[in-house]
């Protein structure tokens, strides 16, 4: 499930690692399978989530991956971190700075 927390970290690690200005889409065409992805839980917060997963008893798959929790992922969520406590409203402003794209003034 694509959250906002991931909506955050994707466009952090494009702007640290990748020198560009890029976000999780809403809804991609997946051309190889000719069928649509939609993330409908883009603007949720991870923990709204786990409080959902918490209190209807959910089952939780746990991450497979071997390199779950050390990636650059884990860094762009610290630095987002960092700057909540420096703005409590960081998350919302970065949301909206990502979603309201008409009121870039880039080069």
């Amino acid at each position: 499930i694509y959250h906002r927390d991931d909506l955050l970290e994707t466009f952090m690690l494009s702007l640290m690692y990748e020198s560009r200005l890029n976000a999780l889409a809403t809804k991609t065409y997946l051309d190889r399978k000719e069928v649509y992805q939609i993330r409908p839980f883009i603007y949720l917060e991870e923990k709204h989530i786990k409080s959902f997963v918490k209190r209807y008893n959910l089952p939780i798959v746990k991450s497979f991956c071997s390199m779950d929790g050390e990636t650059k992922r884990t860094e762009a969520k610290e630095v987002i971190r960092y700057m909540a406590t420096k703005n409590k409203k960081a998350r919302e402003i970065m949301t909206t700075a990502i979603t309201k794209t008409k009121n870039y003034n880039l080069w």
